[in-house]
């Protein structure tokens, strides 16, 4: 995923533990973290910029607000279907509750757009404790 390639976040493995989960729904979770704190990240980024023009003609600053903008959209739609996979990959009663918390938290895939609108916070998370199976 290009979108994760330039300057957003990483995650400390050691901080996340599987337990019974799937290797399958692992990824798919590992890989919903990431985009989540890339969201977050990006959204961070554009806002401090444009808090920082300087005047209408500051035309580097917006150059650079719309690059955040366009990584923090692209972010979003690959969050929204790595959701989506969530669902299709879970086959365990925990990895389905897993799952159904995350959409329900994060409201990314009630309609094909809400993606842009959803709230992923709550998928944003330093460590992960598959015994507890909860985002905290």
């Amino acid at each position: 995923m290009e979108v994760l390639s330039d300057g957003s976040p990483k995650i400390e493995p050691q901080r996340f533990t599987q337990a019974g989960l799937s290797d399958d729904f692992w990824s798919v979770f590992l890989d919903i973290v990431r985009l989540s704190l890339a969201i977050q990240h990006w959204s961070g980024e554009r806002k401090a910029i444009e808090k920082g023009y300087t005047g209408f003609h500051d035309a580097y600053a917006r150059r650079q607000a719309r690059r955040s903008q366009r990584r923090e959209i692209e972010a979003r739609r690959e969050a929204a279907k790595k959701i989506r996979l969530l669902g299709r990959v879970a086959t365990t009663n925990d990895e389905r509750g897993l799952f159904a918390s995350i959409a329900e938290r994060t409201k990314a895939i009630v309609t094909p757009d809400a993606y842009m609108h959803a709230d992923y916070r709550p998928t944003a998370i330093y460590s992960f404790d598959g015994q507890a199976l909860s985002l905290g």
